[in-house]
């Protein structure tokens, strides 16, 4: 019962900072992601295509944009 207890305090998260972190790192992981097909030669045509091309990309620069 004392261990529950334990893993209970363990897992609360009542402060902003874990918020903040998990975005920090959502952010983090999303932009690798979106930074293997971009082109920075033609970089409207790289995000334009990225959005319309492929919904997981899509969703990955909207988890992105909204992280950040």
């Amino acid at each position: 019962m004392d261990k529950m207890k334990k893993l209970k305090e363990l897992l609360v998260f009542d402060t902003w900072g874990w918020v903040a972190a998990s975005a920090l790192i959502l952010c983090a992981v999303s932009g690798v992601l979106l930074a293997v097909p971009y082109d920075i030669t033609n970089p409207y045509l790289s995000v334009s295509r990225l959005v319309t091309a492929n919904q997981a990309a899509s969703y990955a620069r909207n988890v992105h944009y909204w992280s950040a």
